[in-house]
């Protein structure tokens, strides 16, 4: 029997959240409207604790989950990306403490004290799968994107771990999207499509490789991209007319030369 005032939230990938819900009497979540695209799932216990967080993809086919929960007998690591080496060495309760406050702190905005509270988590815990893929997100708040990439590159390292040599599409997005904003589009490319190839609708990695794409100069390639991206996520709407002003010009350039041959 799971406690009373059990809730849930869908959040995006940079932690703001979706939607939310609480629990139904026949024990269900119930969304609506949430776009396609690759989100958090957090249950909270109502108390201020976390039952569970993972990471989830909802597509046009999406219906129903099942979620399977359990009150927790004692204190527990989210449940996100769990490595090879996050079972063999499980985080200590006060890294999962330090963690559970930097969402906390995360949702109230202070991101500088995120950081410090998950840099906390794995230098006691350097295993925390899911503690690399918050601190990446933190650390692109505060504009420290090289540690971004350092520890978004370890988050991928671990997730690939944990799937039998398959990173997680959410810490290929984070890796991209940080080697974006450093200007190392080529390496954005690659990590963006890689995270594509392993889930075809993250509207994210569609953003960071179309954005990626135009950044490098391959406008037609970028279109597309940025077209599945701006269905759902407002900050590609201004990247995509931008490309597409381009694409314009540049076609009506050989049109204006060849008139005045």
């Amino acid at each position: 029997m799971l406690p009373g005032g059990v809730t849930a939230q869908i959040q995006d990938l940079s932690r703001r959240n979706v939607a939310d819900a609480g629990l139904s009497g026949d024990n269900r979540f119930e969304f609506r409207g949430v776009p396609n695209g690759d989100y958090w799932l957090v249950v909270a216990d109502g108390k201020g604790g976390t039952l569970s967080e993972s990471t989830i993809s909802i597509t046009s086919g999406t219906r129903i989950m099942e979620l399977r929960l359990t009150v927790p007998k004692q204190e527990r690591p989210p449940s996100g990306n769990v490595s090879v080496a996050e079972l063999q060495n499980p985080p200590s309760r006060e890294a999962i403490r330090a963690a559970a406050e930097a969402q906390k702190q995360t949702a109230a905005g202070h991101y500088d004290k995120a950081v410090e509270l998950l840099e906390k988590a794995i230098a006691l815990s350097p295993d925390y799968a899911i503690a690399y893929t918050n601190l990446t997100a933190a650390y692109v708040r505060v504009r420290k994107l090289d540690e971004a990439i350092a520890t978004a590159q370890r988050a991928v390292d671990l997730s690939g771990s944990k799937g039998h040599g398959k990173p997680n599409a959410i810490d290929l997005s984070n890796l991209a999207y940080a080697q974006l904003l450093k200007g190392h589009c080529a390496e954005a490319i690659a990590n963006s499509r890689r995270a594509l190839e392993i889930a075809p609708e993250s509207d994210k990695a569609h953003l960071v490789l179309g954005s990626a794409l135009a950044g490098a100069g391959d406008l037609h390639q970028a279109e597309p991209h940025l077209e599945l991206a701006a269905k759902t996520i407002p900050s590609a709407q201004p990247i995509l007319e931008a490309v597409r002003r381009k694409l314009a010009l540049a076609s009506a350039i050989p049109a204006t030369q060849s008139a005045q041959r």
